[in-house]
């Protein structure tokens, strides 16, 4: 079987899952996240990324520059280093619901 079926099969597992619990199945959105780091580093940084599947090398790219630029943000761009080795530690599929409505600051949250 390939990974990309694995990938269908534990997306189905959760949406079950989220309808049992009551929840929407329209509300709810799968997210790819990947903890990565560079090198031999010991420091894992966790990347959220707007993709669902890696289909081909752009989005692969992809992967790369959201990774550099999470990790310059948290730590700096003097230590963002060239993708020579970024090994990917852990890949998450995350299940989550879309927001019920839009903020508004004048109803929410209400004044105490």
């Amino acid at each position: 079987m390939s990974k990309s079926w694995r990938k269908k099969e534990l997306e189905k597992k959760g949406r079950e899952d989220l309808v049992r619990q009551g929840y929407n199945i329209d509300n709810v959105q799968h997210r790819l996240e990947m903890d990565m780091r560079y090198g031999n580093q010991r420091v894992t940084t966790s990347v959220a990324l707007e993709i669902n599947r890696l289909n081909n090398v752009g989005d692969v790219l992809h992967v790369i520059r959201k990774f550099a630029e999470v990790y310059a943000d948290r730590y700096g761009t003097l230590f963002v280093s060239l993708p020579r080795c970024m090994p990917i530690v852990t890949v998450k599929v995350s299940r989550h619901r879309k927001p019920a409505c839009a903020y508004k600051p004048s109803v929410w949250p209400p004044m105490l």
